[in-house]
C-alpha cells in the first residue's frame, strides 16, 4: 500500500509542476529578438521600410513554453508561394511589404514591433487583439479578437 500512495503522490507532484497547459494568449505586446545586427541606421517614423515577414493565427492550444512558437495556421506571408498582402509589391523573385513608419498605415503591433530594427533584424512580435485588428474580421483568414503572430525582417530603409 505505501508504495501505490508513493507512486501515486509522485505521480501528482510530477503533474502539478510540470502541467500540461499551452501558454494564454497575451494581452501585452511581445517582441522578441531573433537575430539583431546592431546596424547604425535604424527604423524611425517618415521612413519607407521594406520587410519579409510571415504571420500566423496565435493557437492558444499549442503546448509551448514561448509565445513565439504557439504559431496555428499561417494566413499571410512574403516569403511563401499562395500568400500575398494587398501592399506588398511583387518582383522578379522577391515580395516585400512595404509601409511608410509612423503615418499608421499599418496595424498598431506593427508599428510598435518595427521601432529601432536595422537593417537585416529579425524578429517576432507577438501582437494581441487591442494592437490588431479588434473585433473585425478581415476576411475569410483572420477571425475577430484574434491575437497575432508575425516573424519579420526588415531588408530595406530609405527616406521619403
Amino acid at each position: 500500500m505505501k508504495k501505490i500512495v508513493f507512486s501515486f503522490l509522485a505521480l501528482s507532484l510530477c503533474f502539478f509542476e510540470n502541467p500540461l497547459k499551452a501558454l494564454e494568449e497575451p494581452s501585452n505586446l511581445i517582441i522578441k529578438d531573433i537575430k539583431k545586427t546592431n546596424g547604425l541606421e535604424k527604423v524611425v517614423d517618415g521612413m519607407i521600410v521594406h520587410f519579409h515577414y510571415r504571420g500566423w493565427l496565435y493557437d492558444k492550444n499549442l503546448d509551448v513554453k514561448d509565445f513565439c512558437q504557439a504559431k496555428g495556421k499561417m494566413f499571410d506571408s512574403t516569403l511563401d508561394k499562395g500568400f500575398r498582402s494587398e501592399n506588398a509589391t511583387v518582383g522578379t523573385e522577391e515580395v516585400e511589404f512595404i509601409f511608410e513608419k509612423g503615418k499608421n498605415n499599418v496595424i498598431k503591433g506593427w508599428e510598435i514591433g518595427t521601432e529601432n530594427m536595422s537593417i537585416g533584424d529579425k524578429r517576432c512580435i507577438v501582437i494581441p487583439p487591442k494592437l490588431a485588428y479588434g473585433s473585425r474580421r478581415i476576411g475569410n483568414v483572420i477571425p475577430p479578437n484574434s491575437t497575432l503572430i508575425f516573424e519579420i525582417e526588415l531588408v530595406k530603409i530609405r527616406e521619403k
